[in-house]
């Protein structure tokens, strides 16, 4: 995995973005509960659910692909990387 694969800009978006890492980590699933608490709604809800549509309003693809990198991030971090 290089680099660039962590928090990729707009247009990386996709349904269903983030669930594996959120299903196996703690600490995905911090960062996913920190997210919808500071943005009023459930990310992850947005990301696991969401139409390809709703992902690519700028208002919605900002935060889930910021969630979904910080997500993975603090995942690797869990487990010593």
């Amino acid at each position: 995995m290089t680099f660039s694969a962590f928090f990729p800009g707009q247009g990386s978006q996709f349904p269903g973005m983030g669930q594996t890492v959120y299903q196996e980590s703690t600490a995905a699933r911090r960062v996913f509960d920190c997210a919808s608490d500071v943005a009023g709604q459930s990310v992850s809800d947005l990301c696991f659910s969401g139409t390809k549509e709703e992902l690519s309003r700028t208002i919605n693809s900002q935060i889930a692909i910021f969630t979904c990198s910080l997500a993975v991030f603090s995942t690797l971090q869990e487990r010593g990387v």
